[in-house]
């Protein structure tokens, strides 16, 4: 007797840039009539045009959106399976394989084709130019950030330069700002500022201008760097070998609907 395996979406990530949509704006499908038995166009009142330039809609021509290197292990290990789509993808499982309370998926948006760059506006609200993002990578999340705002940004909004961080390697020195031998404390922000990991330079000259810090023991993240004698940020660790990586994406799981991420079109 044969048996069948039943997949469930533990999240469903789509990416939307106008620039690339033809005509439509981002079709928001969780808002549409929910009767499915009405047409496609009459349920989200598409024109026949707009129907046209959504179903060929294909954002994966210039960008790659998939686990980073750390999430593929751990998606490769709890059995689960990365789809990647026109829109950006979907991570599925074996229905009887919940994740774990608190789990996330950490998503990386890589860059395929530059034109995505040159099409897409990075600009914040404030009118500057782009220089304040450059040497930095967006993160954005549908969990909770301790001490900052890294939610989806809007399809008016797009995302811009609010969301992205500096990002530092493993293995890195920071600058004190004085004499001394303080700790620093390394926090997740998205689990309420936790304190991962306590810096001890207790037995360290106090005259040294530079701390030296390895956090290579903690997963690729988004952490925040406290301190009496440094200047505290949050960055970025453990991406400096994902080669195109445009930012990070992480959804906690599961997600009941599906999460969009919109990009702002870039207006000669």
């Amino acid at each position: 007797m044969g048996f069948q395996i039943t997949y469930d979406a533990l999240c469903t990530l789509r990416c939307w840039q106008p620039a690339f949509l033809g005509s439509t704006p981002p079709v928001p499908l969780a808002a549409g009539n929910a009767d499915e038995t009405m047409p496609f166009h009459l349920r989200f009142g598409l024109s026949p045009v707009q129907v046209r330039d959504y179903l060929s809609y294909d954002i994966s021509n210039y960008l790659d959106v998939r686990p980073t290197m750390a999430a593929a292990e751990m998606v490769q290990a709890r059995g689960w399976r990365w789809l990647a789509s026109t829109q950006g993808g979907s991570l599925v499982a074996n229905n009887a394989i919940a994740p774990s309370v608190g789990a996330r998926l950490q998503l990386g948006i890589y860059l395929r084709d530059p034109r995505f760059i040159d099409n897409t506006d990075f600009d914040g609200p404030d009118g500057d130019d782009e220089a304040d993002t450059r040497g930095k990578r967006f993160f954005v999340t549908n969990a909770t950030v301790t001490g900052a705002d890294f939610s989806f940004p809007t399809a008016a909004d797009g995302l811009d330069e609010r969301r992205f961080v500096g990002m530092r390697h493993s293995v890195f020195s920071l600058p004190k700002t004085s004499d001394g031998n303080d700790p620093i404390m390394v926090r997740d922000p998205l689990s309420g500022g936790r304190v991962v990991k306590t810096l001890d330079f207790s037995a360290s000259d106090p005259t040294l201008t530079t701390y030296p810090c390895d956090l290579s023991d903690l997963p690729p993240g988004l952490y925040q760097l406290e301190g009496n004698q440094i200047v505290n940020e949050t960055t970025l660790i453990g991406f400096a070998g994902e080669a195109g990586l445009l930012g990070i994406v992480e959804l906690a799981l599961p997600t009941v609907n599906a999460v969009d991420l919109h990009f702002k079109q870039k207006i000669a």
